[in-house]
C-alpha cells in the first residue's frame, strides 16, 4: 500500500498536506502555522463538518459535535475490500504492509482497528450522548467530575453530560462512529468519498 509520507518536522508539510487534501476533494482550509506538535502545518482539511488534520504519517479525522459517521456505513466501509497490492512481497503477510480491508488503514478512533459496533457513540433525540450503565457504576464514578466542572458546562465550556441508561431499547436514536485515523491516501479518499455519500442517504 501507499503509506503516508512522514511529515514530522518537515518545513513544507503543506505543499504535502494541500496535494493529499486536494485529491480527497477534501476542502483545504488555511489557519496559524502549528508550532511546537508533530507537523509544522497551517492547511487542515474540512468536509461535512469533519475537521481532518495531518500527523506525522496518518490523518485524524473528527466529526462535528453530536455527528459522526452512522454505524451501518461505517461498519460497511471497516470491512470493505482494499483495492492496492502489498508494499513488497516480503511483507505480503503482515496487515500493516498488505491491508485486506479498509479497516486496517482507516482506524475506528485510532488504535487497534476495532469494528465501529465495539467503538460507536450512541446519542437520543436530544442528542444527549447515551452510556449503557446496567448496574448504576459509571454514573456514581462520573458524579465527582460533575461536581466539579459542571459551572463549566453551563458556560458552555464543556459538553453536557452523558445520559446514563440501564438499556438503549426504546431510547437510542442513533450510534455513530466520532473519529478515525487514516494511515494512506486510499484510505483518506474512500473515507471523504463515504462522508459525501452521505448527502444522498434517505433521512
Amino acid at each position: 500500500m501507499n503509506r503516508l509520507n512522514n511529515l514530522g518536522g518537515v518545513e513544507e508539510a503543506d505543499l504535502h498536506i494541500r496535494k493529499e487534501l486536494e485529491e480527497a476533494g477534501i476542502q483545504v482550509v488555511e489557519g496559524q502555522r502549528a508550532i511546537g506538535g508533530e507537523v509544522p502545518y497551517s492547511l487542515t482539511g474540512k468536509l461535512r463538518g469533519w475537521d481532518i488534520f495531518r500527523r506525522w504519517c496518518y490523518w485524524v479525522a473528527i466529526a462535528p459535535k453530536g455527528g459522526g459517521l452512522p454505524v451501518d456505513i461505517a461498519t460497511e466501509l471497516h470491512y470493505r475490500q482494499y483495492p492496492t497490492e502489498s508494499l513488497s512481497s516480503q511483507n505480503s503477510t503482515s496487515d500493516v504492509y498488505s491491508p485486506k480491508i479498509y479497516g486496517k488503514v482507516v482506524r475506528v478512533n485510532g488504535g487497534s482497528c476495532r469494528p465501529p459496533l465495539e467503538v460507536a457513540v450512541q446519542f437520543d433525540i436530544d442528542g444527549r450522548e447515551l452510556r449503557l450503565d446496567p448496574d448504576g457504576s459509571k454514573k456514581a464514578g462520573y458524579k465527582r467530575f460533575l461536581e466539579v466542572d459542571m459551572k463549566d458546562v453551563k458556560r458552555g465550556l464543556l459538553p453536557p453530560p452523558p445520559r446514563f441508561v440501564q438499556s438503549l431499547d426504546g431510547i437510542m436514536v442513533k450510534s455513530v462512529v466520532t473519529g478515525y485515523h487514516i494511515d494512506t491516501q486510499e484510505g483518506l479518499n474512500e473515507f471523504a468519498k463515504v462522508v459525501r455519500s452521505l448527502d444522498a442517504r434517505p433521512l
